[in-house]
């Protein structure tokens, strides 16, 4: 009975620590930032290379980029939060 007890205790210590990636301490948040700015990034490549085949101009590629990165950038932070 102790044993089971004890088995017990250490997996809700287990699941209270939990490994969340997401989680909100200093790593996570570190995470999450890193997270955030890794899919604007590849949001603006994406959409940079696909404009360019397509033959778009520059200036509105910068433009349609611009756009792009602010918006997957809010999305995320609402989404990471």
């Amino acid at each position: 009975m102790p044993e089971s007890l004890y088995d017990e205790r250490k997996r809700s210590e287990e699941m209270e620590l939990g490994f969340s990636i997401l989680n909100n301490s200093a790593n996570g948040m570190a995470l999450k930032i890193v997270i955030l700015f890794s899919m604007i990034i590849i949001s603006m490549i994406v959409v940079g290379l696909i404009l360019k085949v397509l033959r778009v101009p520059g200036k509105i590629i910068n433009f349609v980029i611009t756009a792009v990165g602010l918006g997957i950038g809010l999305y995320w932070l609402n989404v990471l939060q």
